[in-house]
């Protein structure tokens, strides 16, 4: 039975820094990656598509890591039970 590939999001307004974490991700994994270059972009996208991980940048304009990460976690619903 086939597994469908982990979806990662990740976010930063450094298309460099985008570009370069894609590139190796997609070399390197199965993951179905995608970039972007706006918190709040992620975040409607994040509405409507399953997450499994989020990499974030920490400084970026209208919005920091820790504010869109908090944001995420709504659209975000939890896989698997905690300790």
């Amino acid at each position: 039975m086939a597994t469908e590939a982990a979806r990662v999001v990740i976010i930063d307004d450094e298309p460099m820094v985008l570009q370069s974490l894609r590139s190796f991700l997609t070399l390197e994994t199965d993951y179905d990656i995608e970039t972007f270059d706006s918190p709040t972009a992620a975040l409607e996208a994040a509405k409507s598509n399953p997450v499994d991980l989020v990499m974030t940048d920490y400084l970026m304009p209208g919005m920091n890591g820790i504010e869109l990460l908090l944001a995420m976690k709504k659209f975000i619903p939890t896989r698997h039970a905690c300790c």
